[in-house]
């Protein structure tokens, strides 16, 4: 779908903050398109089964995303998206060996491939684009709690209960915002643009292409929209939070 000259490059690693602080920045530039990265994090039976099995069913759906083809996803093309959306994500939380920042717990993981339940803190957006930019992934953890005594569910010995991913497929755009806190309410604090949400599903159909494409900024917004949070006038900072916690 995007036809490669050889000489592409991407930025791959990551960077560390703490209050806006930059701690580290473990970024560096590799050769090769993005597409062509490939994570050693996931058994040869799962790969080559349950994942692979996903992998054919929603591959004709995305091609017609891709083209930017007129269809309507219904309810269960919006689950079967969501799905695999959902694997990708819980695949790239572990594509940085160096820090342990997943916050997909392994029960939810395994409920994932035995029952094909998406976890329920996940939410799931699409977003139409038509800028020069064709691939990308972004993603940021977090660590957030209503109160000092630290979050509910408990960390369980993750560092982080929060991320944001945000993904470039030619024009089809994802976003996804996982918050494992319980009594969070994604829409109480963003607001996400012209984002069609596929789950929890809010629509029996959602007409694609969207009503009109993002643009550069809002993308960026998007991606970002995390500081938008924990830059909030009532947010505060606490120098740790146990991981038993």
């Amino acid at each position: 779908m995007f036809p490669r000259t050889g000489k592409e490059k991407h930025w791959f690693g990551s960077i560390t903050e703490q209050e806006f602080q930059q701690l580290s920045d473990d970024t560096f530039e590799r050769a090769g398109h993005l597409s062509s990265l490939k994570l050693q994090v996931v058994c040869a039976d799962c790969n080559n089964n349950w994942m692979s099995g996903v992998e054919a069913k929603v591959k004709p759906l995305l091609l017609d995303l891709i083209n930017t083809r007129s269809i309507n996803l219904d309810a269960s093309q919006q689950e079967l998206l969501a799905r695999w959306i959902a694997m990708k994500v819980i695949t790239g939380e572990h594509a940085e060996r160096k820090q342990d920042i997943h916050i997909t717990p392994t029960v939810d993981r395994l409920r994932l491939r035995s029952d094909s339940e998406i976890p329920p803190y996940f939410s799931i957006y699409l977003g139409w684009q038509t800028t020069e930019h064709n691939s990308a992934w972004v993603r940021q953890s977090w660590t957030m709690a209503f109160s000092s005594d630290g979050p509910t569910p408990k960390l369980e010995g993750r560092s982080k209960n929060c991320q944001t991913v945000s993904i470039l497929f030619g024009p089809l755009m994802v976003f996804v915002l996982n918050v494992r806190l319980d009594n969070f309410r994604a829409e109480e604090f963003f607001r996400f643009g012209p984002l069609a949400q596929i789950w929890p599903r809010k629509n029996e159909t959602i007409a694609w292409p969207l009503e009109r494409p993002l643009t550069n900024i809002e993308m960026s917004k998007i991606a970002w929209i995390s500081d938008e949070l924990k830059r909030g006038p009532n947010v505060s900072y606490i120098a740790e939070i146990p991981l038993d916690a």
